[in-house]
Parts: structure tokens; C-alpha cells; sequence
């Protein structure tokens, strides 16, 4: 088992030993089951980013009261072991079909592979030892005769005289010949190009932001300049944020949060109000002239219907 599958089991004994289902800690993390279910069985196919597939990882550990960032640095090593190990095994394949098209085919070269090859050259080879011997038996036989047999062979009469007749002579004709050579001409076939299908590549949102509340925090955010919420985020409750050019968000109580911003945390957050904007590359502080203190409203919470406030004019 893979480390990657290692931690969804133990996600998954962690739960079944707290006694929640997957419906429990959907409700906590606001988290869909069948990612949760996706999570436990290691398989991330479906998962909507990388960036989500992290964050539901320390989502789903910190609501069994474990370590979420440590879940995901193991999440982090255990790819990159992976992405190793296959690079390993494409260069040993490849370095496997080289040796394999310079040495030829390697049919013949293992019995065991091709047991039907293999035969064919036994048989081939007996036949042809049987051909060799009965050849020498032949040729003994024959060397026997002669020597053995006397007048095997009719021998010439030594009183019969020999006349030589010369040859007549043989005239010849030239004889020419009309060869017509016609020119041939090769004709070019024009190379056929391979239509490549480009991969459908899934792109995620270019500014995530994801919050989590340690204390109670009053935020306002305004997603790619519209005013998105106003509401109260509870300790031990986290939202995420998608945005596609920048996101501002005004934080009551920055001290109590913690931010992570397109996968990377976010530091000096400090302990008075403040409104930070955040942008597809970088994230920075913008001067608010309003009050310091925020309006406080009652019984604000973040989750499925939040109780929105009112709406502040704020140039994003």
C-alpha cells in the first residue's frame, strides 16, 4: 500500500474509532461525501485541483483533532517519491526498447520465451545430421565397391587407338541488340502527419483563499470587485474563497485566523483591523479609512446559508 492510500486509511480508522460517519464530518468541513469518500480510498481522480485536494486532506484531519498540515506535508512527499519512481521506470523502459532495437529481436535468444522457435531449430538440426551421416555411409559404400570389385568400372580398350578430331571452327555474327531504357521516375509520397489530440486540461481558479478560524473573526470580502459576504467566521470553522482576478478581504480580528493564499501561508497578519487584497501572484495590505472597529452582528456564522449584512461601499 502506497503512502498516499496510507493516509486516507488513516483517516478513515481515526473516524470509525471516534465513531463518526462520513455525513459527520461532511457537516463539519463542509466538505462533499464523495470527496471524503475519495479521500479514504486514495483515489484523486476526481478531485476538482490540487490546491482543494489539500486543503480537504487538513480539513478532514482537523476535524478528528489531528494534524492537518502534517497530513498534508506527507500527502506532498509521498507525490514526489511517486513522480520519481515513475520517471525510474520510463527511463529503465526506454533504455529496455533501445538495447532491444539495436541488438534485433530477441526471439531466439531465450528458449523459454519462444518454445516454438526453440523446437524448430532442434528439428532442423537433427535433420541435418541425418542428411550428413547417410551422405558418409553413402560414400563409404561407394569407396568399398571400387576397391573390393574388380572391373567395377569399364576400363578403356589399351589397343584401341585414339584419334583426336579437331574442332570446327565456329563463326559468329555480332549480334546487336537495341535496348530502350526509359527514365524512371521516383515518385515522392509526401509524409503523413499524425493528428495529436491536445489533453483537456482542467485549470483551477487563479486566487484561493482559505481561512480558518481559531477565534471568532468578522470578515467582509469582495471577490473580483462585488461585494461577496459579510459574516462572522466561528472558531474552528474554515471558508474558502475562489476568485479569478483578486480577492479583498477585511479582517476584524486577523490574530485569531490563520490564511492560506494559492497554497501558501499567509504572515504578518497582525492584531488590528486590517484589509488585505489578494491577487493571483501576491497579496498586500490597502489603507481603509473607515473605523477601525468593525459593525458587530449577531449570531453571524459562515456555512451553507450564511446570514449576510449589509452591504458596504468599498472601492475593491
Amino acid at each position: 500500500m502506497s503512502i498516499i492510500n496510507n493516509l486516507g486509511k488513516r483517516l478513515q480508522e481515526e473516524r470509525e474509532r471516534q465513531g463518526l460517519t462520513l455525513e459527520d464530518i461532511g457537516e463539519k468541513t463542509h466538505i462533499r461525501t464523495r470527496y471524503l469518500e475519495e479521500i479514504e480510498a486514495g483515489d484523486y481522480s476526481h478531485m476538482p485541483g490540487e490546491v482543494y485536494l489539500k486543503g480537504f486532506i487538513r480539513s478532514y484531519a482537523e476535524a478528528l483533532g489531528l494534524d492537518g498540515w502534517g497530513f498534508v506535508e506527507e500527502y506532498n512527499r509521498s507525490k514526489a517519491a511517486l513522480e520519481v519512481e515513475a520517471q525510474e521506470e520510463d527511463l529503465a523502459e526506454t533504455l529496455v526498447a533501445e538495447k532491444t532495437e539495436k541488438n534485433g529481436p530477441s526471439i531466439f535468444q531465450n528458449p523459454l520465451l519462444h518454445p516454438a522457435q526453440e523446437r524448430f531449430r532442434v528439428t532442423k538440426n537433427q535433420q541435418d545430421r541425418r542428411i550428413i551421416a547417410w551422405g558418409l555411409v553413402v560414400l563409404l559404400a561407394v569407396s568399398l565397391y571400387f576397391f573390393l570389385v574388380p572391373g567395377g568400372i569399364d576400363a578403356p580398350d589399351p589397343d584401341l587407338s585414339i584419334v583426336e578430331i579437331p574442332p570446327e571452327p565456329i563463326t559468329t555474327e555480332p549480334v546487336t541488340t537495341e535496348v530502350e531504357i526509359s527514365p524512371q521516375v521516383e515518385e515522392l509520397t509526401p509524409p503523413v502527419e499524425a493528428e495529436v489530440t491536445q489533453p483537456v486540461v482542467e485549470v483551477a481558479a487563479p486566487v484561493v483563499v482559505e481561512i480558518a478560524a481559531r477565534e471568532d473573526c468578522w470578515l467582509e470580502i469582495y471577490r473580483d470587485g462585488k461585494l461577496d459576504d459579510v459574516a462572522v467566521l466561528l472558531a474552528g470553522r474554515s471558508q474558502t474563497i475562489l476568485g479569478q482576478q483578486k480577492i479583498q478581504v477585511r479582517f476584524g480580528n486577523p490574530a485569531g485566523v490563520d490564511v492560506v493564499h494559492n497554497g501558501q501561508a499567509v504572515t504578518g497578519l497582525g492584531t488590528a483591523v486590517q484589509t488585505r487584497v489578494f491577487t493571483a501572484d501576491t497579496n498586500y495590505v490597502i489603507q481603509d479609512l473607515r473605523k477601525a472597529e468593525p459593525p458587530k452582528q449577531p449570531q453571524l456564522q459562515m456555512g451553507n446559508e450564511p446570514i449576510k449584512g449589509p452591504e458596504l461601499m468599498l472601492e475593491p
